[in-house]
């Protein structure tokens, strides 16, 4: 059984390339840090902070700047952006928590 530190800096790992992959995914679409604050009614600083991985957003706040970036939501986890039809669909990664029970 992995051990709670070793746990969390896979979870933050994961966090971290999440964040990653929305800001590239904004970047592509073309849209500025300031279009997704105005659609996120929130100050561009929120954004800023957001992408450089100083603040967590809630579930809610990210569906919406997923929304905000072009991204269908909600969307089932592991899929990715899709190349055959030119869209991101979702790149939420699959948890990799396991039962701490049996």
């Amino acid at each position: 059984m992995r051990s709670r530190n070793s746990l969390g800096r896979v979870n933050a790992r994961a966090q971290l390339k999440l964040v990653d992959d929305l800001r590239a995914i904004r970047q592509d679409s073309g849209r500025t840090i300031d279009e997704v604050a105005a659609a996120l009614r929130v100050e561009s600083d929120v954004i800023v902070a957001f992408e450089q991985g100083e603040s967590n957003f809630t579930m809610s706040t990210l569906r919406r700047y997923a929304k905000a970036v072009g991204l269908s939501s909600p969307c089932r986890p592991g899929f990715t952006a899709s190349k055959k039809l030119n869209r991101p669909r979702c790149i939420l990664p699959r948890p990799r928590v396991r039962p701490i029970f049996r």
